[in-house]
C-alpha cells in the first residue's frame, strides 16, 4: 500500500466513527461504512481474504461489546434505540487492522497497548451520551480493559499468522 492509502483509511474511518457517535441512528454512518469499506478492499491484492478478516474482526468485537452490554458493565444503547452504530465503527476499525493502523499489530506490546487504551475512547463517548458505564466505574473500565487486550492480543497473533503464510 502506498501512503497515500494509510492516510486515505484512517480518514475514512475517523470520518466514519464521529458520524457513528454524533448521528448512531442516522443513515449516514452506514454509507460512510460502505465507502470505507469498497475503498479499503479495492487496495488490496487479496479481496477476498481481506474482507472475511474484516468481518471476523468485526464480529469478534462487537461481540465483545454486546458481551459488556449483557453483563451491564456497558450499556451500548444510551444514546440510540440500537447498538448497530457500533457494529459499524467494529467494521471500519477492522479495516485500520492492516492497513492504517498496520502498525499496531506489528508487535504484541503495542496490541496490548491498544487494549489498555482503547476503554478511552468509549469514556469519552460516555461523555456525550453515547454509552453509559456502569457502577463502580473503575470495575466496568478494567473490566472492558482485559477484554480488549484479550482481544488485540488475538488479533495479532492472528494477523502473525497471517503475514507469515503470505511470505
Amino acid at each position: 500500500m502506498k501512503k497515500y492509502q494509510y492516510i486515505t483509511n484512517g480518514i475514512l474511518y475517523q470520518i466514519t466513527w464521529f458520524l457513528c457517535i454524533f448521528y448512531p441512528d442516522k443513515f449516514y454512518a452506514w454509507i460512510a461504512a460502505a465507502i470505507t469499506l469498497s475503498t479499503h478492499l479495492h487496495f488490496q491484492k487479496e479481496r477476498l481474504r481481506e474482507f472475511i478478516i474484516i468481518i471476523i474482526a468485526a464480529l469478534m468485537g462487537y461481540s465483545m461489546d454486546q458481551l459488556m452490554d449483557f453483563l451491564n458493565l456497558l450499556d451500548t444503547s444510551a444514546k440510540s434505540n440500537s447498538s448497530t452504530y457500533l457494529l459499524i465503527i467494529w467494521i471500519v476499525f477492522a479495516c485500520t487492522f492492516r492497513s492504517s493502523f498496520k502498525f499496531i499489530l506489528k508487535t504484541y506490546q503495542r496490541s496490548l497497548g491498544l487494549g489498555l487504551i482503547a476503554p478511552v475512547s468509549y469514556f469519552l463517548a460516555q461523555k456525550i451520551g453515547v454509552v453509559k458505564y456502569s457502577d463502580p466505574l473503575y470495575l466496568a473500565i478494567i473490566s472492558h480493559m482485559f477484554l480488549y487486550s484479550s482481544l488485540m492480543s488475538f488479533f495479532y497473533l492472528v494477523n502473525k499468522k497471517i503475514s507469515a503464510t503470505n511470505e
